[in-house]
C-alpha cells in the first residue's frame, strides 16, 4: 500500500550481524554459531533481495521446528536452528537494541505521510513485522529487509504468520515491490445511495472500496494487490475509517448549499483535497473521488 525505503544506515547486513555478535560473551554458543555462519547468512540474504524484486519470495525454503538451515549450497554449521535465530532477534536485536537498528527501522515509518504501510496508514506502526515469519524463515530473523514497520492490528489480526505460497499468493512488500504497485492507481470507491429509505442523505449514503488493477499489469501483480486487499480486510477497514471524513464532507456540502454557493464551488473544494493526497491509492483520495462522481445526486438530496 505505501512504499518504504529502508534507512541507509540499516542496509549493511554485515553491520547488523556484527552488532549482535559484539553484545555476546566470547564463549556464548550463539556467538560461536553466528560468527561461523555469518557469511552464509549474508549469502542467503542476496537470494531474498533477488526474489523479492522478481516477485518470487515463495521460493524461500520454509523450515520446520529445529530443522537446520540449508539453502542453495549455504549449509549452516553447528546446527544453528530456528530457536537460535529467534533468540538472537528477541534478546539482542530487540531487547538489547544492538546497533539501534530496531528503532531506526520502526521510526522510519512514524511519519504522518507514511504510517503503517500494510493498511495504507489507517494506524501508526508500533511493531516490526517479519515479512517472512521468523518461526518458518528464521535465517532472515535479523535481516533488515525482512523487518517492516507495522501497526498492531495488521500484524496480530490480519497478517499473523502469512507467508507466500506461490506466485499468485503473495502480499505487497513495502521495500521491494515494483514501483507500479505504489505509483499506479488500483484503489477505488463507489457511493451507494439507498433511495428506498425515507431518510436524510447521511443515513442513505454509504461507501464501498474495491480494487481495479490496470489492464496492462501482469497477472501475478494483479493477484498480489487483490490478495493484499483481502488479507488485511481493507474494504471493511477503509469503510469504517472513512465514516468521519464522509460526515465532515457532507457537512461541508450542506454549508455550501445553505450559503447559496454553486455546486461547482463544492467540486473545486473536493478537487483540492484529491490533489493534496499524493498517494494514488490513498483511501481518502478514493473516498473524495467517489463523492465527486455522485455529487449531483447528493447535492439534490440535501
Amino acid at each position: 500500500m505505501i512504499k518504504l525505503d529502508l534507512p541507509i544506515d540499516c542496509m549493511n547486513y554485515t553491520q547488523v550481524i556484527d552488532s549482535c555478535i559484539n553484545k555476546m560473551g566470547k564463549n556464548n554458543i550463539l556467538r560461536i554459531k553466528l560468527e561461523t555462519n555469518k557469511y552464509d547468512l549474508i549469502k542467503i540474504s542476496k537470494l531474498y533481495m533477488k526474489w523479492g524484486k522478481s516477485n518470487e519470495l515463495f521460493k524461500c525454503l520454509r523450515l520446520h521446528n529445529t530443522q537446520p538451515i540449508n539453502m542453495r549450497n549455504c549449509c549452516i554449521n553447528y546446527n544453528q536452528d530456528t530457536d537460535d535465530m529467534i533468540k538472537i532477534y528477541t534478546t539482542y536485536f530487540v531487547k538489547n537494541r544492538c546497533g539501534g537498528f530496531y528503532d531506526k527501522i520502526i521510526n522510519n515509518a512514524k511519519n504522518p505521510n507514511i504510517q503503517c504501510p500494510f493498511c495504507g496508514g489507517i494506524n501508526s506502526p508500533n511493531e516490526l513485522d517479519h515479512f517472512l515469519p521468523k518461526r518458518s524463515f528464521s535465517y532472515y530473523a535479523i535481516f533488515p529487509y525482512n523487518l517492516i514497520p507495522i501497526c498492531k492490528d495488521c500484524n496480530q489480526i490480519y497478517k499473523r504468520e502469512f507467508y507466500p505460497k506461490d506466485k499468485n499468493r503473495q502480499l505487497i512488500h513495502p521495500y521491494l515491490d515494483n514501483e507500479q504497485v505504489f505509483n499506479e492507481k488500483w484503489l477505488y470507491a463507489r457511493c451507494i445511495i439507498d433511495s428506498s429509505l425515507d431518510l436524510g442523505i447521511e443515513e442513505k449514503l454509504s461507501v464501498e472500496f474495491y480494487v481495479n488493477t490496470p489492464s496492462n499489469w501482469e497477472e501475478d501483480k494483479k493477484e498480489k494487490v487483490k490478495l493484499h486487499f483481502r488479507q488485511f480486510k481493507l474494504a471493511e477497514r477503509f469503510a469504517i475509517h472513512s465514516v468521519s471524513s464522509l460526515k465532515t464532507l457532507l457537512d461541508h456540502i450542506k454549508w455550501f448549499k445553505s450559503a447559496n454557493q454553486a455546486m461547482q464551488t463544492v467540486e473545486g473544494f473536493i478537487d483540492s483535497v484529491i490533489d493534496s493526497e499524493k498517494l494514488p491509492n490513498s483511501w481518502k483520495k478514493a473516498l473524495f473521488e467517489a463523492v465527486k462522481k455522485e455529487l449531483p445526486t447528493i447535492w439534490s438530496s440535501i
